[in-house]
């Protein structure tokens, strides 16, 4: 048998400390179980269909419900939503990157009803996490209900189980029978939900904000407009902090390739630099979904508060519709710069992520090789 070289065996270090997120299964992500009245599901690429059962759902994919629509899917064959009549939620595409592999729905306004049960042929999804206007919702396997009126004040209602909320600057933590009220800022709001779980109580109280709402409009939409100017801002930031440390990790990444190609080594000092570059990277990431998620939620919540309004027939004065009208204008002049930015990070990250994978099978070839000459030399 021929004889490996034993320098090049004693040279070949397999210490892989870069990370990858292991791929999802996308065909048994999620699908729809079933649906009543309109539904809308928006793929990710932009196109429209009707909502109907076994429908796939794919990350990036939108679900949106007309007046008296419902529509249940499910995550992971085991977390199970029901989006309820006029409301709009998105599943974002940044999971496909997660090392954690945690799904977001992002809940423009509406109500939805979340519950985990026992996962069956599960992909391995790490727990949902939900995402309103003015707070963040971290699952501890529980059913709870969360409601986000016009103004994006968020009521959440916990049947069983426990949740988190992550708010601005603290978390607060529910559990089965407790309910809370948050305004845009994460604070207590005034109004009260009742009843969790019982779906004319969520209608009136979406009544009664949308009135409230009408009355204080003028007040209202500046606080809009400066806490999605204040979101915006910080997505900026975060891209060029995030482009700054992807420059920085795609050096060693590059080098290490070159390496293991070239001359089938293993550089461990280029290896602690890419573990301590990933590791900033992947926090970097996961704040830059935070940001890019919230602004998403609230690029949605001033259409879904004009139709919410023109479709109740509630009144409001001229000048406050007026306002309206400049803030959707402003939103909508906004969003396409920073859709392009966005796109193009996701762009990067998706770069990195393939890079990974591609720096992963040359390692596991190498090894391969290894172990192969091994056995050679073991044989001899």
């Amino acid at each position: 048998m021929q004889r490996f070289s034993i320098c090049f065996l004693a040279t070949v270090i397999l210490v892989w400390t870069g990370t990858t997120s292991a791929a999802i299964d996308l065909k048994k992500f999620g699908r729809i179980i079933n649906t009543e009245g309109q539904v809308t599901l928006v793929h990710h690429d932009g196109k429209r269909a009707a909502g109907a059962p076994n429908l796939p759902l794919q990350p990036g994919d939108r679900l949106i419900t007309g007046e008296n629509g419902v529509v249940r899917f499910l995550l992971d064959e085991g977390y199970f939503f029901t989006l309820f009549e006029k409301s709009a939620a998105t599943i974002d595409e940044l999971v496909l990157f997660d090392p954690e592999k945690s799904p977001a729905l992002l809940l423009e306004a509406g109500h939805l009803q979340t519950e985990q049960a026992f996962r069956v042929n599960s992909i391995g999804l790490a727990l949902p996490v939900i995402y309103t206007p003015g707070v963040i919702i971290q699952t501890k396997i529980a059913t709870f209900d969360t409601v986000v009126s016009p103004d994006g004040t968020t009521a959440i209602a916990v049947k069983q189980g426990l949740i988190k909320i992550k708010r601005e600057r603290d978390w607060l933590t529910l559990s089965g029978g407790e309910n809370v009220v948050l305004g845009m800022d994460g604070q207590p709001d005034e109004s009260a939900l009742n009843l969790p779980g019982q779906n004319d109580t969520v209608r009136q109280w979406r009544k009664a904000q949308t009135a409230k709402l009408a009355a204080g409009l003028k007040r209202t939409l500046p606080q809009l407009h400066a806490t999605f100017e204040q979101a915006t801002t910080s997505l900026q930031e975060e891209i060029k902090h995030l482009t700054e440390v992807a420059r920085s990790l795609d050096e060693p990444l590059t080098a290490q390739k070159n390496g293991l190609e070239q001359s089938r080594k293993y550089d461990q000092t280029l290896g602690r630099q890419m573990s301590v570059r990933q590791k900033t990277f992947d926090q970097r990431t996961g704040w830059f979904r935070e940001k890019l998620n919230r602004v998403t939620v609230l690029a949605g919540l001033l259409p879904r508060l004009d139709q919410e309004l023109t479709a109740s027939g509630t009144a409001a004065d001229n000048e406050s519709r007026a306002q309206l009208k400049i803030e959707l204008e402003f939103v909508k002049t906004k969003m396409p710069g920073l859709q392009k930015q966005t796109a193009a990070m996701i762009d990067v990250i998706r770069q990195i992520d393939a890079r990974n994978r591609e720096l992963a099978a040359l390692q596991a070839k190498t090894e391969s090789r290894y172990k192969a000459g091994l056995e050679v030399i073991k044989d001899k």
